[in-house]
């Protein structure tokens, strides 16, 4: 035991078992959204991951994984949610042409 940790044996496998966490961005192209996640699987064609900020299970069609640093990975989550793309306005409805104005200032007093 004396010779594991004055050989410097004991720090690399302490610091191998430590520093092993990946850190990924996964991007969905189709709507913009990005996550963050530790753990990627790839299976026909899909990705799956849990989302680091919300504790869900996201599967993506098409995706775009990065590994990034643990500090990236510190930021992306600290990072407001990105905006989802704006809606279009609903329409307004149309009002129905009602004929000449019948507010009192625009009615001319009758003849006499």
């Amino acid at each position: 035991m004396k010779r594991i940790f004055s050989s410097g044996w004991f720090v690399v496998a302490v610091g191998l078992a430590c520093g092993s966490t990946k850190y990924y961005m996964v991007k969905d192209p189709s709507t913009g959204k990005v996550y963050y996640t530790e753990k990627v699987k790839k299976e026909d064609g899909s990705t799956t991951l849990t989302d680091a900020k919300t504790k869900s299970t996201v599967t993506i069609q098409n995706s775009e994984v990065t590994e990034i640093s643990e500090q990236s990975f510190e930021q992306g989550m600290a990072a407001a949610p990105a905006a989802a793309p704006a809606e279009p306005p609903a329409a307004m409805p149309a009002t129905a042409a009602t004929g000449p104005a019948t507010s009192p200032s625009a009615t001319p007093p009758p003849a006499k």
